[in-house]
């Protein structure tokens, strides 16, 4: 399994589908509960399609969210919910995906207090099943285009109450295994987010089938494939402006080169923590991962129009840099 956690959150404007597809609906195999029939909504589904044979799964995990709820419901002690979370959700994501994950291997399957907000947030999202399908399957199309791999599930949860996520556009999104990833989802969530969401993940999963897992040993690496992310989704959708990627003044864009200069070689979570979260003291802008890994990666693209796309993703991390403007920072 791939250890490597990613954040993806993005925004604005849409293109229309091109291309073929054959798209159907399948029944989950897993049976509806009981208690889900207390309200109108169908039993959820498992959308597949597939484009020029490569297949591609998204899979709901809503009822086991539903269940979860159910049993929070009532006098639930602290020591409990950890367990109630791992019976109901976590033991049935695993069984589906033939993982092992606990909420400590992931920042996005965690238990909620918040349970009324996550019912309402889940069911409102099992109302929009057909929407978020047609949305995944255009870009994960408009994706296979210009990059064909391998085949991919993508496993849906509704976002959890008590995480903000409307300055990122009610998205977020890890991989989770060498051939899938989480997306969770807010009922408020941009159709443009989700879309370029799609293309970023699907770039760091083929990003690794290509080159391994191993390709990440440092602070560098990190950065500069969460670059190639942002401007491979740029390259889905060029319309759409990512303005927490891009948006980048020199003074920051000096503070930041400066403490990747210092720490380029860290392996601590805490360094890279520092620039995904920002750091007041450093003066350090929040997501200045993306910010100059995007700058980076884009000099590179301009520097060397002649690479392929299925040419440069097989490039490592120095090899990007020397390509780029910002060569000095490997001197």
């Amino acid at each position: 399994m791939i250890r490597y956690i990613v954040l993806s959150m993005v925004l604005f404007f849409s293109i229309s589908l091109t291309g073929c597809t054959d798209a159907k609906f399948k029944e989950n195999v897993v049976k509806k509960d009981e208690k889900a029939t207390e309200t109108d909504l169908s039993s959820q589904n498992t959308f597949e399609f597939s484009y020029n044979g490569q297949n591609f799964e998204i899979i709901y995990f809503y009822e086991e969210i539903l269940d979860y709820i159910e049993n929070m419901k009532g006098n639930i002690l602290e020591k409990d919910q950890e367990a109630i979370f791992q019976e109901n959700v976590l033991k049935p994501f695993n069984e589906k995906t033939s993982l092992d994950i606990t909420s400590e291997d992931t920042q996005f399957l965690k238990p909620s207090w918040r349970i009324e907000e996550l019912e309402e947030n889940t069911k409102a999202l099992m109302n929009n099943e057909k929407q978020i399908n047609r949305l995944i399957e255009e870009a994960a199309v408009k994706s296979a285009e210009l990059l064909p791999g391998e085949d991919t599930a993508i496993y849906i949860f509704p976002a959890n109450p008590e995480k903000d996520l409307r300055d990122i556009n009610g998205i977020e999104a890890e991989i989770i295994s060498e051939n899938g990833f989480i997306l969770n989802i807010d009922r408020s969530f941009s159709e443009d987010a989700l879309k370029s969401t799609v293309a970023h993940e699907y770039h760091h999963l083929i990003k690794f089938l290509y080159n391994g897992d191993h390709i990440i040993n440092k602070l560098l690496d990190m950065v500069i494939i969460e670059g190639e992310a942002v401007a491979f989704s740029k390259l889905v959708y060029p319309e759409i402006k990512i303005n927490w990627a891009e948006s980048l003044s020199d003074n920051e864009e000096s503070i930041i080169l400066e403490v990747l200069r210092k720490n380029m070689y860290s392996t601590s979570w805490d360094d890279y923590d520092k620039l995904v979260n920002g750091n007041a003291v450093l003066g350090l802008p929040q997501m200045a991962n993306y910010k100059i890994g995007y700058k980076i990666v884009d000099s590179y693209l301009e520097n060397n129009p002649e690479v392929s796309i299925d040419e440069w993703i097989k490039l490592n991390t120095e090899e990007i840099v020397k390509g780029s403007q910002y060569r000095d920072l490997l001197e």
